[in-house]
């Protein structure tokens, strides 16, 4: 039977009336959301790509024998960045030109692509700019990333971890802001703006002549851009942050490789490793790690920096630990232990603790920032929350509500905090026990007995364990008439 006309007409306008309703009300929304991110007292990067082409990837997955899961064909796409505060523009990249304005955005990372929902990205400027707002031209640069604030049920991981490795005495970590982010009409998230690792003047310093190399689980997906030395696990490979592998000829490749071969030679034998790596860099590295109670050691990011070698391979200086990056498992090791980074054989630690001059750099390091680490932690936090906690709320409320108790995530970590650096302490009293020990048993002769210990105050300790002294100074008399001072 045929359907007369008005009867047909009036269930297509109907359908239509429906379809354009819910245009209306998507469009209000997104005007309202937009409206409502405007009004928080944070930083709103809105971006919008060539033809409004998000940045997408393809996955790829490790080869046999070796770790982890990444990604290719993460090309840039170009476009405008506005970056506003209040409404009030901070920052405007221009439409895209290549090399004079706008800007390209990719997708970056590795598990952290795969496995969580909101997808970090790198952000390359056409021209330099400080996206941080410091008040100083020496910061703008052309390289940023967007990491994720919601991988590990914590807003502030990524930032309590950088500052937590610059309390550790780490020469430079990397700033970070939260931002919110608009990406071609949809909000995209809370985010971290971040510096990238990079060498610069105001980012990892070195000559033109050194090098910046990570040791990498993900050496696979660089497309051959990497070298392996021999006393590498195999699942591990060194890729290179500086220079790009392919401005290096071949004789620069084999320098770096040479100078790494000869300084894990040195580390993994009875050669004195202390002249090819900067033992307090690597001391701070690794007394961060343990603070943090990182259980990543082979998807942590270890990277290693030589500021200079001359053109026959020569080193001039020590190989440094770089800066820590990715906090994504900070805070999962038991109270009772090192953080992974420490114990396991990926790095370099196994090898390290060893030896006996870099023990008692941990230990010197560890004692030097024990007195002051809690207070100058919480006082940055404090401050954060102040300045920019009410704004974070408000946004992760519009992002994800799952997060928005703030500030109990903040009490949390820093009671966990705590245990850690009652771990660390009671750990490295252990360190210096069997430092004692081992001394006591290289001086085996009795006339180096302690006959009278006491602490500057005339307390008697000598019957009591070295390593379970209070921390402070000690006089301690010997058989032989010897009086020495000790420092616990």
């Amino acid at each position: 039977m045929t359907t007369p006309l008005n009867i047909r007409w009036s269930h297509l306008t109907a359908g239509l009336g429906l379809i354009l309703s819910s245009l209306t009300i998507t469009a209000q929304a997104t005007v309202s959301l937009t409206d409502s991110l405007k009004a928080i007292a944070l930083p709103l990067l809105d971006i919008e790509t060539v033809d409004h082409t998000d940045p997408t990837f393809t996955p790829v997955y490790a080869p046999e024998g070796c770790w982890g899961a990444g990604i290719t064909d993460n090309d840039y796409v170009a476009g405008r960045m506005r970056m506003t505060l209040l409404g009030d523009t901070l920052y405007d990249s221009g439409d895209y030109a290549a090399d004079k304005a706008g800007m390209r955005i990719k997708v970056r990372g590795n598990t952290s692509v795969l496995f969580y929902s909101q997808t970090p990205y790198k952000l390359k400027l056409s021209k330099k700019a400080d996206l941080i707002m410091r008040s100083d031209k020496k910061y703008k640069n052309k390289n940023w990333a967007l990491l994720s604030t919601q991988l590990t049920g914590n807003l502030t991981f990524t930032l309590t971890g950088m500052e937590v490795a610059r309390l550790a005495g780490m020469p430079w970590e990397p700033e970070v802001k939260f931002v919110n982010v608009v990406l071609n009409g949809r909000y995209a998230g809370l985010y971290n703006l971040v510096e990238t690792i990079e060498r610069a003047d105001t980012r990892i310093q070195t000559d033109e002549s050194g090098f910046i190399i990570e040791n990498d689980a993900y050496w696979w997906n660089e497309g051959g851009a990497y070298f392996k030395t021999s006393r590498q696990l195999p699942p591990m490979g060194y890729t290179f942050k500086y220079p790009d592998y392919e401005d290096m000829d071949s004789a620069r490749i084999a320098h770096i490789k040479d100078y790494m071969e000869a300084a894990e030679g040195a580390l993994w034998s009875d050669g004195d490793a202390a002249v090819w790596l900067d033992y307090p860099s690597f001391a701070r590295w690794v007394l961060a790690h343990d603070l943090l109670g990182s259980d990543d050691a082979g998807g942590t990011n270890m990277y290693y920096v030589l500021t200079a070698m001359d053109a026959d391979g020569q080193a001039q200086g020590l190989l440094q630990a770089g800066p820590l990056w990715d906090f994504g498992a900070m805070l999962r090791m038991p109270d009772d232990s090192w953080s992974q980074q420490h114990i396991n054989s990926v790095t370099y630690y196994p090898q390290l603790f060893k030896r006996e001059k870099f023990v008692r750099e941990y230990i010197r390091q560890f004692e030097t920032l024990r007195p002051v680490f809690l207070q100058r932690l919480q006082a940055y936090l404090a401050t954060f929350l102040l300045t920019d906690g009410q704004a974070i709320k408000e946004s992760i409320l519009l992002d994800n509500p799952d997060y928005a108790d703030l500030d109990g995530q903040v009490s949390d970590m820093l009671d966990q905090l705590t245990r850690r650096i009652n771990t660390v302490d009671s750990l490295t009293r252990q360190l210096s026990a069997t430092l004692y020990i081992h001394n006591q048993q290289a001086c085996s002769d009795n006339t180096t007995t302690v006959t009278r210990r006491v602490d500057i105050a005339g307390h008697d300790y000598t019957h009591q364990d070295l390593h379970t002294l209070p921390h402070g100074l000690y006089i301690e008399r010997r058989a032989d008439g010897r009086v020495t001072k000790i420092k616990r």
